[in-house]
């Protein structure tokens, strides 16, 4: 079924469709076209479906257009490190960088494993793979998530957030 929202790929994002007309299964390319505009790469795109009066089911003749965005692939931490102590507590979070179709990342981190109350941190730039958080609270238990992002025009559109990894600062 169609989708609202597609991650990307290396390819162009294509929606799975299966169609039905008056209790009978569409073929594409027989039944009926689609068309993309604006799926090469992360933003908004749109699919138009239209009716081929060819087709034994020529009763299908109408068209429609849908929209649906595409999100940046998103990253994994790889590894969350307590600091040295000196001169305050500190953790470190460490991720794979994601340079295509990304312009940087957004960090979160909360002492509650619900995330409320998560501090946000944006980092403009996406050949970033490291942030170290100095002034946390030594013995206190830190949960930290990334995401990435891409500006297009006015918007930003961002990827899933990634799991959940623990530290305790020192």
């Amino acid at each position: 079924g169609f989708k609202s929202t597609l991650t990307y790929g290396s390819g162009d994002a294509v929606q799975k469709l299966k169609l039905t007309y008056g209790g009978k299964t569409l073929a594409a390319g027989k039944d009926y076209n689609l068309s993309y505009t604006g799926n090469s790469g992360v933003g908004t795109a749109r699919l138009t479906v239209k009716g081929s009066a060819l087709s034994a089911n020529a009763t299908f003749r109408g068209s429609f257009t849908r929209t649906f965005k595409i999100r940046p692939k998103g990253t994994k931490l790889t590894k969350l490190a307590a600091g040295s102590g000196t001169p305050a507590a500190s953790f470190t979070a460490t991720w794979k960088a994601q340079k295509v179709e990304t312009s940087g990342y957004q960090l979160r981190w909360s002492t509650k494993k619900n995330m409320k109350k998560a501090t946000k941190r944006k980092l403009a730039k996406n050949t970033f793979a490291s942030f170290t958080l100095n002034g946390a609270k030594a013995g206190k238990r830190y949960f930290v998530q990334i995401r990435t992002y891409k500006k297009v025009g006015k918007k930003t559109y961002w990827s899933t957030w990634s799991k959940k990894k623990s530290v305790v600062a020192k």
